[in-house]
């Protein structure tokens, strides 16, 4: 006599090798014998029943649960996604506004037709993108209404699109060109030559006692400077 001892949830564990067996037969001889292959698949799904196995989505996709043929997506199946308007499980009621539904994918079985539809992933409700749509919808249209109004100002007053004094873009400018005239007049300083002092046209006669160096003679000009001439334009020609 075959052991019949029970698993934990009454799966025997007779019906599980016999279940795992001929899952492993119809595997093996799905190539060289299809018919063969359907014939052990629905024995083991018959064990699957009647020893309370469940099988999972994940075996579900590899063989019609009718006829036991397995699945070749394009060949001996067809998959689909359809929608389901059934939500989710254990949704509380303060979220029926965003209730998450549920995807179904059929498989669709070419021998006999049998559709095996199992679940998908689940989707989301797009009332967050909706309604985010409509806020930047919002923010658009009164951005071109008041570009409108502006330009609709200006073609009659243009004084009115001024930018105010009090403004933060016209102290801004005012701030930088106040540090750029800093600037400049510091550099300026830097570089500019000290400045002579002007004298007085009228050159004083020198003291007896002092005797006046002699000024080079020069090739050009012999005639004496003109007395309205400042001290640094005689310098600069006394150099030339």
């Amino acid at each position: 006599m075959e052991s019949t001892s029970s698993q934990p949830g009454g799966t025997t564990v007779h019906g599980f090798d016999r279940f795992l067996h001929l899952w492993t037969a119809a595997h093996e001889v799905a190539l060289a014998c299809p018919n063969l292959a359907r014939l052990y698949m629905n024995r083991a799904r018959d064990s699957s029943i009647v020893s309370d196995i469940h099988i999972s989505d994940q075996f579900r996709t590899r063989f019609c649960f009718k006829c036991g043929s397995f699945f070749v997506p394009g060949e001996t199946c067809s998959i689909r996604l359809s929608k389901s308007e059934k939500p989710l499980p254990l949704v509380a009621k303060r979220k029926r506004s965003r209730t998450r539904f549920q995807n179904h994918i059929t498989y669709t079985c070419h021998d006999c037709g049998f559709t095996n539809r199992l679940s998908g992933s689940s989707r989301d409700h797009l009332h967050e993108l909706q309604e985010r749509i409509r806020k930047d919808n919002a923010n658009l249209r009164e951005k071109k209404a008041l570009l409108t109004k502006q330009a609709r100002v200006a073609s009659v007053n243009p004084s009115a699109i001024k930018p105010v004094v009090n403004s933060l873009f016209f102290s801004f400018q005012c701030e930088e060109a106040t540090v750029g005239a800093r600037k400049r007049a510091l550099i300026t300083r830097r570089t500019e030559p000290p400045a002579v002092p002007a004298q007085s046209s009228v050159v004083s006669a020198p003291p007896a006692n002092k005797v006046l160096p002699s000024k080079p003679q020069s090739r050009g000009d012999q005639s004496p400077p003109p007395s309205n001439l400042t001290m640094y334009q005689l310098l600069d020609k006394y150099r030339k």
